[in-house]
């Protein structure tokens, strides 16, 4: 076996040997991030996984979103996804 097959193969099984501990980990920010947007003026969407759906429909909603105070209770970035359309080979944001 050469020898970076070899460091692969020891990387891999690192990953799946740690992926308990990963799966655990993700669940308590999953968790976190929660109980921070349970006080807020959000409706946040059934969802045990990574991506936590937020509904930002009312006026306070909007506002808690656009001064950064729901990042700020959860403890992490907001991520907005932007529409984009196609320009040849990349993509130009709106």
């Amino acid at each position: 076996m050469p020898p970076a097959q070899a460091c692969a193969l020891q990387a891999a099984l690192r990953c799946v040997q740690q992926g308990d501990a990963l799966r655990s980990r993700l669940q308590q920010h999953i968790a976190r991030f929660r109980r921070g947007v349970a006080g807020l003026p959000l409706t946040l969407s059934a969802s045990q996984t990574a991506i936590q759906p937020l509904l930002v429909g009312t006026t306070s909603g909007r506002w808690i979103w656009r001064s950064g105070c729901a990042s700020r209770a959860c403890g992490s970035a907001p991520f907005v996804r932007r529409r984009c359309r196609r320009a040849g080979r990349g993509c130009v944001l709106r």
